[in-house]
């Protein structure tokens, strides 16, 4: 657990995958990296910060860049450069719904 941070529901387990989101006031996609995942909630890693409680839209994808699935998630709390989250810029988001088991193990073995 880092830091800080409140008690999580869930372990979050260190990762690096690609995730594509948008944001509810963009639409725009971002290609964004994934800093650790749990069934609840994920820390990304991004320059294309948004407002905290917006809801995004979250395509997972494998190492060739094809989804492997969707959720979508609300943003908890911001993470400015050289602060909190091992110095990275980005958010922590938490799912509105909690991923399966299964495609958590798919984040945890790329």
């Amino acid at each position: 657990m880092h830091k800080g941070l409140q008690k999580r529901s869930h372990e979050r387990v260190p990762t690096r995958f690609g995730f594509r989101i948008r944001t509810s006031a963009s639409r725009m996609a971002f290609s964004v990296d994934l800093g650790d995942i749990s069934r609840s909630g994920a820390f990304i890693i991004t320059e294309h910060v948004p407002q905290i409680d917006e809801v995004i839209d979250i395509e997972v994808l494998n190492t060739y860049g094809k989804k492997i699935f969707n959720c979508r998630g609300r943003v908890k709390n911001i993470h400015s450069r050289g602060s909190g989250y091992g110095g990275n810029l980005g958010f922590g988001v938490q799912f509105t719904e909690d991923l399966t088991f299964e495609q958590l193990e798919q984040l945890q073995n790329k």
